[in-house]
């Protein structure tokens, strides 16, 4: 209502031309929406956090109105990576110094984290493996038996194919018990690589 009014009033001030049209046209001109409104309303919804998806990438926007970005962040109840564009990545992505961790390519959550470790020792059903962090080496203990053993095929094979010097691919939950040597607490597979 109140913009037809402004519409009859606008049209009245063209039609008359005088002197008296310029103040019936900025009663008009104060009736349309300002600008500062549409620009409160865009920040409002930029400090929104959530999802967000532009072409065939992800993003995703923190409290504060920012995209995530070169950070490994745990959203909800899962871990997600980014890059320093704020792009969601996916597949195998390195996650600190420590290890690199397999990211989904159909969700980009953390699937299971990886660890490569050069065999130092073998022994019955069990392993040894190292790996250099700076000038130290730490080892970790690596179970031969009971869990899934592949190798750079992705084809099943037994603990004695593993030997001493290898290079293997700990595929794991991300947990890591603290003992000498350390122990993964849950292993998905063994690669030999």
């Amino acid at each position: 209502m109140k913009l037809r009014k402004a519409i009859v009033c606008l049209s009245m001030c063209l039609a008359i031309g005088s002197s008296a049209a310029a103040p019936m046209a900025s009663e008009a001109k104060s009736l349309e929406p300002k600008s500062e409104a549409k620009v409160s309303v865009k920040n409002q919804k930029n400090s929104k956090s959530g999802w967000v998806k532009r072409g065939k990438n992800r993003y995703y926007r923190m409290k504060n109105g920012k995209l995530c970005k070169s950070k490994y962040k745990k959203i909800g109840k899962y871990y997600y990576s980014f890059d320093s564009k704020g792009r969601m990545k996916t597949g195998l992505v390195k996650v600190n110094d420590k290890f690199s961790g397999y990211f989904s390519r159909k969700t980009g959550r953390l699937a299971y984290c990886v660890m490569d470790l050069k065999v130092k020792r073998v022994y019955k059903g069990s392993a040894v493996g190292q790996r250099k962090n700076g000038k130290s080496y730490e080892l970790y203990d690596i179970p031969l038996t009971k869990v899934k053993l592949v190798n750079s095929k992705g084809k099943r094979i037994k603990a004695s194919a593993v030997k001493k010097n290898d290079l293997v691919r700990v595929c794991f939950n991300g947990d890591i018990l603290e003992r000498y040597p350390a122990a993964f607490q849950e292993i998905v597979k063994i690669k030999l690589l």
